[in-house]
């Protein structure tokens, strides 16, 4: 007899040939044949992930509260059943989001966007307002859901079909009829062509890429969104001198904005090209435009941490933890800075504080790693069996 892994693997090879029906089958059985709290999740996860993939949502919310019931709810499963829910029945699920009191900061910023669709009255604005809210929250297949129906009222929304194609790229679909579906209906679109400049970016169609933004360059030439996206354009197409430039261009457009500095330094971290020349001096004046920002003190750590001065770098994340303790990533680089300096205990320290504070950001998982491969602790923040 099958345990519930042997189960899962089975659904699996179902899926692989395309056999839905069994698939599922094997997935419902896998659940049932759970013994241990993360069999249970692993084998309730995958029919979940089954179910949305499929757009079965109802389905998988009652998947999802049965593995509720029976073990201890954490922020990431409750995020996904409001998720779920206000998909269904838009209210309702609000209504449970308005109950979270102490939800978090992005969830937060999810619900205010969400609540911003219905009020706008229109059937085609509320799902478009609901499809980018999703998109942001990092759930796609529901985005594809909501800007599917977004097109389907509204045939010829061409900035719906470039975030139809978005939403389909991110999950590994084929996005590229939607995309060439917004460029026929509104070629001149500054958005739809920032938005298919994107998705050919993904697709390593630099040159079309590129092509898209000169013309929005060329139309609003002083826009530093086209400069800045250009640049990081030219970057992945390996073209660093050139995207060094447009990346100034976009600073010099708006010389008090400090996400552009930020997008730059990131770049010149990112491919480690001219941090002493060019990184060093732009965080130095991001820092003093707005010193009272955790991003900017972090950033400024950062591209001394990339220099190799310990010191100063350890000072900029202390500063950025001053200004706000909450700041996810600050926590990250001073456990990586520990690491560097051999100081193990507060490295351990403030990578679990990365994870407690947010275990699924980019952060969560990079401080996971870190964990596991320094003090053999698991993803749930425990010390593994030797």
């Amino acid at each position: 007899m099958l345990d519930s892994n042997g189960w899962l693997t089975l659904a699996s090879v179902y899926l692989h040939e395309g056999k839905e029906d069994e698939a599922e089958k094997g997935l419902i059985r896998a659940v049932s044949k759970s013994q241990t709290v993360d069999e249970s999740q692993s084998s309730a996860g995958a029919l979940v992930r089954f179910y949305r993939s499929k757009f079965r949502f109802a389905e998988a919310l009652t998947a999802l509260r049965g593995l509720s019931k029976n073990y201890p709810e954490t922020e990431k499963s409750r995020a996904e059943e409001i998720f779920l829910q206000t998909v269904l029945q838009p209210e309702t699920g609000l209504a449970e989001w308005v109950a979270w009191s102490d939800k978090p900061e992005w969830m937060q910023v999810w619900g205010q966007a969400m609540n911003d669709g219905i009020r706008t009255g229109d059937e085609t604005m509320r799902w478009m307002a609901f499809g980018r809210a999703y998109g942001a929250a990092g759930q796609w297949d529901l985005a594809e859901y909501c800007l599917a129906k977004t097109v389907e009222i509204t045939p010829d929304y061409a900035e719906a079909y470039g975030l139809l194609a978005e939403a389909r790229q991110q999950q590994g679909k084929d996005g590229r009829p939607d995309i060439e579906k917004a460029l026929q209906i509104s070629p001149k679109s500054t958005v739809v062509r920032l938005l298919s400049a994107i998705f050919y970016r993904r697709q390593h169609a630099y040159t079309t890429a590129v092509g898209l933004l000169q013309e929005n360059i060329d139309n609003e030439p002083d826009n530093p969104i086209w400069f800045q996206e250009m640049g990081q354009t030219l970057a992945e197409a390996g073209r660093l001198e050139e995207a060094e430039m447009y990346y100034q261009k976009a600073i010099d457009l708006t010389p008090t904005e400090v996400s552009r500095y930020l997008s730059a330094i990131k770049f010149h971290l990112q491919y480690e090209y001219r941090i002493d020349e060019a990184a060093l001096p732009l965080a130095l004046q991001a820092a003093a435009l707005e010193p009272d920002r955790a991003d900017t003190q972090d950033a400024l750590g950062q591209v001394y941490f990339a220099l190799g001065d310990l010191t100063k770098a350890d000072a900029a994340f202390s500063t950025a933890c001053q200004k706000d303790g909450r700041y996810v990533p600050v926590w990250l680089h001073i456990g990586q800075s520990a690491i560097a300096r051999n100081n193990f205990a507060q490295a351990k320290d403030a990578l679990l504080k990365v994870i407690s504070m947010d275990k699924e950001s980019t952060e969560g998982r990079v401080a996971a790693r870190l964990l596991k491969q320094y003090f053999a602790i698991g993803d749930g923040g425990s010390e593994s069996p030797d």
